[in-house]
């Protein structure tokens, strides 16, 4: 994995709103994410549309390349560069609000899952019914095998989860033990040298 550190790093947040998505070539976003001083035409016809607000919101373009996920916040204040920038590693959440609002439902729900079972289990083993998912997290899954897959993937991507079945509307979990608190592990039985 990859990320970007500043020197000087500056963690406030800021609200900002998105007045419109621009899509660049992939080279051209790569040029720009490796350098975003540089001049760039587009940001220069839509500078009207960049500024921050008397309330301190950021009106920005988010710009993202063709085939990437991720993209910029960018508020050039006038400026044919990107003078004030955000990476965004997932853009297409925040050109689609429900899908963020869906991403977090969805980690919400693996976050109880795996809470539920390593807290409850005293073999490793753990089995979830659909309808105490929804009671509990607010999904419903049964007749989506494209939500109950998903939810499997995010769960199999898990440390916790050393494999899960899915069949007859039950989550069946199986954790490694260290993730369970209740679980007692036979310690392993010494080994004995035979004396000749």
């Amino acid at each position: 994995m990859e990320t970007v550190f500043e020197h000087k790093p500056d963690f406030r947040f800021r609200d900002f709103v998105i007045e419109k998505a621009v899509a660049l070539p992939t080279e051209q976003f790569e040029k720009m994410l490796h350098r975003p001083m540089d001049d760039q035409a587009f940001l220069s016809e839509n500078a009207e549309l960049m500024r921050q607000d008397g309330n301190g919101v950021y009106h920005c373009l988010l710009v993202t390349g063709e085939g990437r996920s991720d993209g910029l916040l960018v508020e050039s204040e006038g400026c044919s560069y990107a003078r004030y920038a955000a990476y965004v590693p997932q853009a297409a959440s925040l050109r689609y609000p429900a899908l963020a609002d869906m991403n977090q439902r969805l980690a919400d729900a693996v976050d109880f899952i795996i809470r539920d079972g390593t807290s409850q289990t005293s073999e490793g083993n753990w089995l979830l019914n659909f309808w105490e998912l929804k009671k509990h997290a607010g999904i419903d899954v049964e007749c989506e095998p494209f939500l109950q897959e998903l939810l499997g993937d995010m769960l199999c991507s898990r440390p916790e989860v050393a494999d899960l079945t899915i069949e007859d509307e039950v989550f069946d979990v199986t954790y490694y033990l260290d993730y369970c608190p209740n679980c007692k592990q036979e310690p392993e039985a010494p080994a004995f040298e035979l004396k000749q």
